[in-house]
């Protein structure tokens, strides 16, 4: 009965997530996304539903692209404006890399607007009980080369990684919540930047979560061993 009421473009969808490789990447559509900046804050059921459903599929393809990364890589976090999601993951992820005795990944971040601004003061706060340092961050702006020199890019919403699949031709670029082992009905990183300081702890929770999974996949290639996904 359920299956009727999925329109034939997301079946589709479907279909896209389950192909390897660049050639069924960033494809465009002619429907609009289903994403939570478009349902938020009244998200349908169904829409939570389809998001829910799809990812257990899209944890195992992101696997897949960490544990294909080469000794050495360079791992590069993108967010809007690279003042509160792609640092605080940066820097949660080379700490938990550091813990699990992951050598030789170089970890950056960058933003697609905006350069050399500082992140909020309650940013800073809410970041700096979390364990992660933003004090000193400086906002930098998304480049050719930084992103080409990159072996996975990580991006906090669909959008993003579309930008980085058009704009810059990388193929191998996961969106970060795809590797959260808890149920996901939204398939973002909300954007702290006006939210409370109670959502902002939430926020760097769902983070925390996917930086760790992505430390083990990571230190596991590093180390010569083999992660699960």
């Amino acid at each position: 009965m359920m299956a009727q009421r999925i329109p034939a473009a997301w079946v589709a969808e479907v279909t896209r997530e389950a192909e390897d490789g660049p050639g069924g990447e960033g494809r465009s559509t002619h429907r609009p996304e289903v994403t939570p900046q478009r349902i938020e804050p009244s998200r349908s059921g169904l829409a939570r539903l389809w998001d829910r459903w799809l990812h257990p599929l899209r944890r195992w393809r992101a696997g897949r692209r960490v544990r294909d990364l080469p000794a050495g890589a360079r791992v590069l976090f993108v967010c809007q404006g690279n003042l509160c999601r792609s640092p605080y993951a940066a820097m949660a992820f080379r700490a938990r890399l550091a813990a699990r005795g992951g050598t030789g990944i170089e970890v950056e971040s960058i933003g697609l607007v905006g350069r050399d601004r500082r992140s909020p003061d309650r940013i800073v706060a809410v970041a700096r009980e979390r364990g992660v340092d933003l004090a000193g961050h400086t906002s930098r702006l998304i480049d050719a080369p930084t992103v080409s020199a990159a072996d996975l890019v990580v991006v906090m919403e669909p959008e993003q990684r579309r930008t980085m699949l058009r704009r810059f031709r990388k193929s191998r670029v996961i969106v970060l919540v795809d590797l959260d082992p808890s149920p996901v009905e939204v398939r973002r990183i909300p954007d702290p930047m006006k939210r409370s300081a109670g959502v902002t702890r939430s926020i760097f929770a769902q983070i925390d979560r996917c930086v760790t999974r992505l430390a083990e996949q990571v230190a596991g290639r590093s180390d010569g061993s083999e992660g699960g996904t």
